[in-house]
């Protein structure tokens, strides 16, 4: 990495690729770009955060000063990149020589930039304003309206909707943060520059790009800018935004603000102001109105500056100047303004800035409207200043049809959702529940924003106002409620969400809608519209995201399909038949394709089978109560009621302390006692029910008050069956759909082998990988899952070598399953034969037999290369020895000591499992022409073990280690 560093900017290039990874704004705390760390960690493309073209291969890297020049080729193409730091502003040039094109991209965050995961990303709030094209040309004598334009066109950021806008003869675009006036601006120096921009997740990725005959040459400058909330003039001296609506009634006194943030010290001999229409067909042709005739003419009257403006005015360099002005009703001719698209011009000398506005009758009529009704108290819910159709391309009919929908737009209640008298009768659940209410989620906060713990807490609250008469409660939730509000107005809604899509924000939205369901008849009204206001445009938006995907993302599909759910089966929105139909797909498709036939969940995480487990579960209560699909009948290939089926998948998968495996991505935690409980009562089986309620003794909370309604529902007999039950593992299992063996030899200890698919974005490269546990303690582990945009995540817990198996080297294997050959059932354990192709022209064969408590593994492998055999262990190493040709490892982890055997001296390193557990990595090689063997054994300490020939002897029990 290298930084070059001014007093206004930090500047941060990525030496390998001459890739800009970081701009820091000193004055504004902020940061322009948003980076994930696996394409910096790894140096390779992904998710469209890590790219240009032609990608450069970097040779050279000389810095001098406040410049950075590098040199390097792409496919054969000499290619130079200069990247300087002057005055608060990054020029960056680029120049081929062969290429015809050039591309570079940048992952803009409107100033809530930085690394993903550790900063918000782009928000509702941002929009970004583009100066492109010809510029508008004069008086046309016809009704086509393909010329009318506004002089700088704004969009506003459309979180997740992938929509890319193509943008010719691009002069310069700005992104900007309307909650904080901070923003950045890019200008295009070459001339002739493409842009297109495609709105994200987390960003906005901005491509230039220049075509060229033969050599080519790319430059731009970003420029860091704070104090005003839009863009409308850039120049070398200034750069200016003239804030005011989009669209104003003829009636209205208008009052706006001229910022200008000055690039350099200037200053102008005259400063002046006024409006100008242009009377012309061209308009009334984009209004939908074809007329005979009209007589091209132009109106021009002042502007009153409200500001005391010197003149000549004299700007300081970054010191931002705010100039008020007003334009008052009585100007207003509709001969004009309904012919013309009225032009608010500020002259600074001979500089010129801008700004379109809508005079709009039908936006002043469907006010009108709105206040008839008594519904105006939702335009403090809205962006109303705002008009996308105008703002973009100046199409004044759709600037007042959102107003016309709030008319029209059902504010009211489909039916409750919760059974409150069945919370306030508890009953057998008051105990569970309680615990649950009176657990506050302390993690409200990141970023300065709220998170989706806020709607979690809120819930909460509403449960111990309405079951147990907490008075305090309603107080605490209405203030959280206020919270989630007034960030809703910013657009600065963000990890409670997670911009809508996603786990956890579609899970805030959930938990909310279930408070207001609670909280309904105690809430103040203007609270109430602005609830509801906020869970129409989530419903539009998760209208938009929802779909019947489930591979790879598949807990994301459903989690977002039970906000859709809730919010539509609440409701009397327009919208909610439209969001049941795809909700209800969304979970059809789920519990078709979703779970395999043997109940696991296609991304093979039990993590993430818990999330679609609970969100299936939830969604089946959800329309139990409302008279809707009965998704507990719904059936697998097998004839087996999915959702029972996956609560007893996740139940076999756990471990002998009842904790999920931490395979894929997943950790050592326990699951929810939700989908046991709910499913336990629903389906009458007692197992499940007793699974739930021994998990709750545990400590476990129940996550959602629907877990507490079906409880208090349970039938007595059922109940006390459940609570006599002391929940037994299978001692053997095979789950081959999901491609899981799991041996217990007794109920303390576990073994589990991978053998299935890989699990799509949450899958880890890991076929034939295992998990041991002796006598409750974690003996060889898998790596599970960091932070997934982490320093370590994609460098250690994704790689093959995190996993006990046999690798290439230390490349990773292949995206493939494997498949069980056969098994073989013993006295006293258990023998396996599993095979994988893991690499290209690899096979790999994987002997497993458990006796008692040793444990062998022998690998016949099929290939060419140097193999490595694979342990991550938990303890500390206690002893190690060479005895009659083997290597003893004595390792003891929570006070028991164990040892590993093996051919060769293990190499021992180091590694981690989850977030913070460290592990021993230890491996050996072996060079393979065609065909080679492997093996390790891990044994109690104590256990004799010795070799003859092809046999390994251990306590008796005799183990071939050639196959």
């Amino acid at each position: 990495m290298v930084t070059l560093e001014d007093e206004l900017l930090r500047l941060t290039v990525d030496g390998g690729s001459g890739y800009i990874i970081d701009l820091y704004d000193k004055y504004a705390n902020a940061h322009h770009v948003s980076v994930r760390r696996p394409e910096l960690r790894l140096l390779k493309e992904g998710m469209g955060i890590f790219t240009s073209y032609p990608p450069i291969s970097v040779k050279s890297l000389d810095v001098n000063g406040n410049v950075i020049r590098i040199r390097g080729d792409a496919e054969g193409v000499g290619v130079s990149k200069e990247v300087s730091l002057n005055n608060g502003a990054v020029n960056v040039t680029i120049t081929t020589h062969g290429s015809g094109i050039i591309r570079e991209s940048l992952h803009l965050a409107c100033c809530r930039g930085g690394f993903w995961a550790e900063s918000p990303g782009a928000l509702y709030s941002c929009r970004y304003f583009v100066k492109f094209g010809f510029d508008e040309i004069g008086d046309l004598d016809s009704y086509t309206s393909m010329f009318i334009k506004p002089p700088v066109s704004g969009f506003s950021f459309k979180k997740n909707s992938y929509i890319d806008r193509y943008f010719p003869s691009l002069k310069w675009t700005a992104f900007i943060d309307t909650a904080g006036k901070c923003g950045l601006v890019v200008r295009c120096l070459s001339g002739d520059c493409i842009g297109i921009i495609e709105d994200q997740m987390f960003n906005v990725d901005l491509e230039l790009i220049r075509r060229c005959q033969g050599d080519c040459e790319l430059r731009y400058m970003l420029i860091p800018v704070h104090g005003l909330r839009r863009v409308d003039y850039i120049s070398e001296s200034i750069v200016a935004g003239v804030e005011l609506p989009s669209v104003v009634k003829p009636s209205d006194e208008v009052h706006g603000s001229l910022v200008i943030i000055p690039l350099k010290d200037t200053h102008y001999s005259s400063v002046e102001s006024y409006v100008e229409l242009r009377k012309s067909l061209s308009q009334m042709g984009r209004r939908g109105y074809v007329l005979d005739r009209t007589i091209p003419s132009v109106r021009r009257y002042g502007i009153t500056i409200e500001s005391h403006v010197d003149v000549p005015l004299r700007l300081s360099r970054r010191k931002p100047v705010v100039i008020n002005f007003r334009v008052n009703p009585g100007e207003w001719d509709p001969e004009y303004y309904s012919h013309s698209m009225p032009l608010l011009i500020f002259r600074l000398g001979n500089e010129e800035v801008r700004r379109a506005l809508s005079v709009n009758e039908d936006f002043e009529e469907a006010l009108n409207v709105l206040k008839n009704l008594g519904r105006e108290g939702l335009l403090g819910f809205i962006d109303n200043e705002w008009s996308d159709d105008v703002e973009g391309f100046f199409d004044e009919k759709g600037a007042s049809l959102s107003l016309y929908e709030l008319a029209v737009e059902s504010f009211s209640s489909k039916r409750r959702l919760l059974n409150i008298d069945q919370l306030r009768k508890c009953g057998h659940a008051c105990d569970l529940l309680k615990a649950y209410a009176y657990s506050e989620d302390p993690n409200t906060e990141r970023y300065g924003l709220p998170t989706s713990a806020v709607s979690g807490n809120i819930l909460k609250e509403a449960v111990r106002y309405v079951a147990f008469n907490d008075e305090g409660a309603l107080t605490a939730a209405i203030g959280n409620i206020n919270r989630l509000l007034d960030s809703y107005r910013q657009g600065t809604l963000v990890h409670w969400f997670n911009g809508i899509h996603g786990g956890a924000g579609s899970a805030g939205l959930f938990n909310l809608v279930l408070a207001y369901d609670l909280l309904e008849d105690y809430l103040p009204g203007n609270i109430k519209l602005g609830l509801m206001s906020m869970f129409r445009w989530a419903q539009g938006e998760l209208i938009k995201i929802t779909n019947a995907w489930v591979y790879p993302l598949g807990n994301w599909e459903l989690t977002e399909a039970l906000a859709l759910l809730t919010i539509s089966s609440k409701f009397n929105f327009k919208n909610s038949d439209l969001g049941m139909v795809k909700a209800i797909a969304a979970f059809r498709r789920g519990l078709s394709k979703g779970f395999l036939p043997d109940g696991g969940w296609v991304e093979l995480s039990a993590a993430y089978h818990n999330s679609a487990l609970n969100n299936s579960t939830w969604a089946a209560e959800l329309l139990r109560a409302t008279g809707g699909p009965d998704l507990y009948s719904f059936t697998n290939s097998n004839g087996k009621h999915v959702i029972k089926a996956a609560a007893y998948w996740l139940w076999e998968v756990t471990d002998e302390n009842w904790r999920t495996p931490a395979l894929e991505d997943s950790g050592s935690n326990y699951p929810d006692p939700d989908p046991f409980i709910i499913g336990g009562v629903r389906y009458e089986d007692e197992l499940l029910l007793g699974i739930g309620l021994r998990l709750v003794e545990r400590g476990i909370l129940i996550k959602n008050p629907l877990a507490a309604i079906a409880l208090s529902q349970v039938d007595g007999n059922l109940l006390n069956r459940a609570r006599g039950l002391m929940p037994r593992h299978s001692r053997f299992l095979i789950l081959n759909d999901s491609g899981r063996f799991i041996a217990r030899v007794n109920e303390l200890d576990y073994f589990i082998l991978d053998y299935g698919p890989n699990g799509g974005w949450h899958g880890h490269p890991d076929k034939l990988s295992f998990e041991l546990h002796i006598n409750g303690v974690p003996i060889i582990v898998d790596s599970g899952a960091d932070s997934y945009y982490g320093d370590r995540h994609w460098v250690w817990h994704r790689r093959s070598i995190a996993h006990n198996t046999v690798t290439l080297r230390d490349e990773d294997q292949a995206e493939t399953r494997g498949r069980l050959i056969n098994y073989n059932l013993l006295r006293n354990g258990v023998e396996a034969l599993f095979e994988a192709e893991t690499y290209s022209g690899v096979v790999h064969r994987r002997f497993v037999k458990v006796i008692d408590r040793v444990y062998f593994i022998r690998d016949y492998v099929k290939g060419d290369g140097r193999f490595r055999f694979n342990l991550n262990i938990m303890g500390t190493v206690k002893g190690k020895a060479v005895e009659d040709g083997l290597f003893k490892l004595v390792v003891s982890n929570s006070g028991l000591e164990y040892v590993i055997v093996t051919p060769r001296e293990l190499t021992i390193g180091s590694g981690w499992r989850g977030h913070d557990e460290s592990t021993l990595y230890t491996y050996y090689e072996l060079d393979v022409r065609g065909e080679g063997v492997l093996w390790g054994l891990i044994m109690p300490s104590g256990a004799q073990v010795s070799l003859s020939g092809c046999v390994l002897s251990v306590g008796g029990i005799d183990l071939n280690i050639c196959g």
